[in-house]
């Protein structure tokens, strides 16, 4: 019984015309639990390069047309339309959905075939396109900006993407990275220097090799002519001890665009954390794909306090 269910969900799945039993909703059930159990130790095994979320939406991607298959195809079973699917889509739906394929019984004249129609073809479709978007996700990822540590560049309530890394960051990239292990919580900052270059904060300025990092205008230029905006710290009453540190092999020296949170030209001896080593680094962040007011209170306020002017605007 269990082999004709996994068949029915692997192969059958593809087939929204037919129907199946709740036999074939547990095979589902379980690939899906099994997926999301093997998200965290396969993001271990690739040193976190990819995230736990980026691998479960992958795998997710190779079964999302069986997935939504099964469901229609059970909905026919139970004698039900497979519009009932869209049950999915509305907050708490899919466990009320899932309840109900699991306990509906067999209609007398569920097990029929169903004639082609457009609805359905249309639903497989989209799905296909789902699958297709769920596995772009092992080449970018996310992330909700939740302080103002990289205002003006981010601010708080940005919903950013960020392309997967394959190698070594370049300087000016505002990058995702942890700091000890894949599982560490993400940071974002701002690559300012590379490995084996010294970098050095005297008087609350920042020096690359010697080379005065200018600053004019709210807006910073490294040594090679990369610019961005920033927010200058508040100059300190009292003069600071020098402080210079080189950046080791495989590493890189990154600080946020907000130079208050950052507060590593106001304490040098933050320096030392800030050296970042490139196996951390995750992924470069390129655009903001949403921005809100609101991003607590729920799906309604969020959206109603949406700053449009900031949806689609790349990252520099």
């Amino acid at each position: 019984m269990m082999t004709g269910a996994v068949r029915a969900f692997f192969i059958s799945g593809f087939d929204w015309n037919g129907a199946t039993g709740r036999a074939t909703v547990v095979v589902g059930l379980v690939t899906v639990a099994l997926i999301t159990l093997a998200g965290p130790p396969i993001s271990a095994a690739l040193d976190g390069r990819l995230s736990p979320a980026q691998v479960m939406f992958v795998l997710s991607a190779l079964v999302c047309v069986q997935v939504y298959g099964t469901m229609v195809r059970r909905l026919h079973d139970a004698g039900r339309s497979g519009w009932w699917i869209l049950l999915a889509i509305i907050p708490y739906g899919p466990i009320l959905l899932t309840l109900a394929l699991l306990a509906l019984p067999s209609h007398a004249d569920g097990g029929q075939r169903h004639a082609p129609t457009l609805a359905r073809r249309i639903g497989f479709v989209l799905a296909c396109g789902l699958a297709l978007v769920m596995l772009s996700r092992g080449f970018w990822t996310s992330h909700l900006i939740v302080s103002d540590s990289m205002e003006p560049t981010l601010i708080e309530g940005d919903y950013v993407s960020a392309a997967t890394l394959t190698g070594a960051p370049g300087r000016g990239d505002v990058v995702l990275y942890t700091y000890d292990a894949p599982g560490d919580p993400t940071q974002i900052m701002r690559v300012i220097a590379l490995a084996g270059e010294t970098v050095s904060v005297a008087d609350g300025g920042l020096a690359i090799d010697g080379t005065p990092v200018a600053m004019a205008d709210g807006r910073e230029t490294l040594p090679d002519g990369t610019s961005h905006a920033i927010l200058p710290a508040t100059p300190v009453a009292e003069a600071l001890a020098p402080a210079e540190a080189e950046v080791p092999e495989d590493h890189v020296f990154v600080l946020a665009d907000n130079r208050d949170r950052d507060g590593t030209l106001a304490n040098p001896q933050l320096l030392a954390t800030r050296m970042v080593p490139i196996s951390r680094t995750r992924a470069e962040v390129t655009r903001v794909v949403l921005s809100s007011d609101d991003w607590r209170s729920g799906v309604l306020p969020w959206i109603s306090a949406m700053r449009w002017p900031r949806v689609g605007r790349p990252v520099r």
